[in-house]
C-alpha cells in the first residue's frame, strides 16, 4: 500500500540498504502482526480489555 511502500522507501534511502535487505528483516515484525490480528479476530473481547479495565 502507498503509505507502507513509502516508508519502506524513505527508511531504506535513510539507512543506505537494499530493499531485499530491509524485506528479510521486516518477517519478523509482519508475522506479529498478523499473528494479532488473528488473536483478535478469535477473542475480540480482548480489544477493549484494557479500555473497560481504565473507565470500568
Amino acid at each position: 500500500t502507498p503509505p507502507v511502500g513509502l516508508a519502506m522507501y524513505a527508511v531504506c534511502s535513510v539507512l543506505d540498504i537494499s530493499i531485499g535487505e530491509y524485506i528479510k528483516h521486516m518477517w519478523s515484525f509482519f508475522f506479529t502482526i498478523v499473528l494479532m490480528v488473528a488473536v483478535l479476530m478469535f477473542f475480540p473481547k480482548l480489544v477493549l480489555l484494557l479500555p473497560n479495565l481504565l473507565f470500568g
